[in-house]
């Protein structure tokens, strides 16, 4: 999120200009429940939750004296500027971060863009700059999605909470990847008679079915070789919510998926199937 500091045990500014004090009386007056002042000792991803019921505040950060501060104004109308004295990343698009001043209390809470700003949500506060780096710096990674299963589906979250990528070699990727699943979920959908045990096996672990073919390469020659079967998005925009659902997915062999897509060459004129 912000270059400078990394973490919980950067140098901090010797003064700070956020008035901690005022900032949380102020968002009590906007409703804060008294739970979100709980002090965040030894917090388990529960309890994160659990303390997260307070105001989400939209904050502007801004570079300030070779340090970066949170700066905004409360629904009450009242400005705050609030040093940022650490953070720690929870995810692609989380961050716990502390905002206060050195010589006070701190502010606990979880930064996330939305609409291009930043909103931080208030978790808690602590007494001394210290508690609250010794809480960063023992606070858990964050809270981790379920990991795929086949009959998910198949643009589910990945555990950090991102977006599952396209396509991997390598067999223990496959479940993270749309492609895979795909192919996981196709193999638990099979009708009868629809795949052989060998393609089938290949499904289960995330790899398309392939079959025996004939073909003619370009200088005449004709040989064997195995082709897996390919999906081919209806609409384009692979790797895009939500054009990579099932419903805008095609399967297709390589020799058919060349005759729909301008940029899929086989480099081979297909004749048949070997028995």
């Amino acid at each position: 999120m912000i270059d400078n500091p990394s973490s919980a045990t950067a140098q901090y500014a010797a003064e700070g200009d956020g008035d901690v004090k005022a900032f949380l009386d102020a968002l009590e007056q906007q409703g804060l429940p008294a739970t979100a002042f709980t002090r965040p000792t030894n917090l388990n991803p529960a309890e994160v939750e659990w303390l997260g019921n307070g105001i989400s505040q939209i904050v502007e950060f801004t570079p300030f004296l070779g340090f970066w501060v949170a700066t905004g104004q409360l629904a009450t109308g009242q400005k705050f500027s609030l040093t940022l004295l650490g953070q720690r990343e929870l995810s692609r698009t989380e961050w716990l971060v502390i905002l206060g001043s050195t010589g006070g209390a701190c502010i606990i809470g979880v930064a996330t863009v939305v609409g291009g700003k930043y909103v931080v949500k208030v978790l808690g506060k602590t007494d001394t700059v210290a508690e609250a780096v010794r809480y960063l710096d023992n606070a858990p990674k964050g809270i981790e999605f379920p990991a795929f299963r086949p009959g998910d589906s198949i643009t589910k979250a990945l555990p950090d909470g991102s977006y599952p990528r396209w396509f991997a070699r390598e067999a223990a990727e496959k479940a993270n990847t749309i492609q895979g699943r795909y192919w996981m979920n196709r193999a638990v959908q099979a009708g009868p008679g629809e795949f052989t045990p060998r393609q089938l096996a290949r499904m289960r672990a995330g790899f398309a079915p392939e079959v025996q073919i004939r073909v003619r390469l370009p200088d005449g020659t004709v040989e064997t070789r195995w082709a897996s079967k390919e999906l081919h998005h209806n609409l384009g925009n692979r790797g895009v919510p939500p054009f990579d659902e099932p419903i805008h997915l095609r399967e297709v062999w390589p020799w058919q998926h060349s005759q729909i897509d301008r940029f899929r060459h086989t480099g081979y004129e297909f004749l048949g199937f070997v028995e």
